[in-house]
């Protein structure tokens, strides 16, 4: 329809819509596409840590490597030293935390930085001594695997002389 030249004009607006799309998969079955093709989930294990916990970190990646885990091992590095992280390159992705925060509340970075299928978050001053491809199985079916620290109140101040 035209309009006459000094026809008023209702006012416009353009809108832009932005539908962020979190899961493109969602409409297929991954576990039937990954099991039709032979294929495993993928999995990753992480780990933060700062120069402190950087002896227990070599123990837990040893006793993952020990236990037959080649899985990669993404470590967020909340104050390592530069030799410190050299020594980790070999068999870990090493990823830097955002400044600013106490490590505690940094432990979904790695994963949103690196995820997969089935991610496995590890204490760095834990050693593992079995295999944890029973709890992969158990993560890959969907369910989820969590464990309490049970001795929570283990503390001794007379650790810390020698530590």
């Amino acid at each position: 329809m035209r309009r006459s030249a000094g026809a008023e004009q209702p006012p416009t607006a353009t809108v832009t819509v932005v539908v962020p799309v979190y899961n493109a998969k969602a409409t297929i079955d991954e576990a039937e596409v990954l099991s039709a093709i032979g294929a495993k989930p993928s999995v990753r294990i992480y780990a933060i840590s700062d120069s402190r916990f950087f002896l227990g970190l070599i123990a837990l990646v040893n006793s993952l490597r020990l236990q037959g885990h080649s899985e990669p091992i993404t470590v967020l590095d909340c104050g390592l030293a530069d030799y410190q992280r050299e020594i980790l390159s070999h068999e870990t992705t090493v990823i830097a935390a955002p400044a600013g925060y106490p490590p505690h509340l940094l432990k979904y970075v790695a994963p949103l930085l690196h995820p997969a299928d089935v991610m496995i978050l590890i204490d760095a001053d834990v050693i593992v001594t079995r295999s944890l491809e029973p709890l992969i199985r158990a993560a890959e079916e969907g369910k989820i695997v969590a464990f309490t620290d049970r001795l929570h109140d283990r503390f001794d101040p007379r650790w810390s002389a020698l530590l």
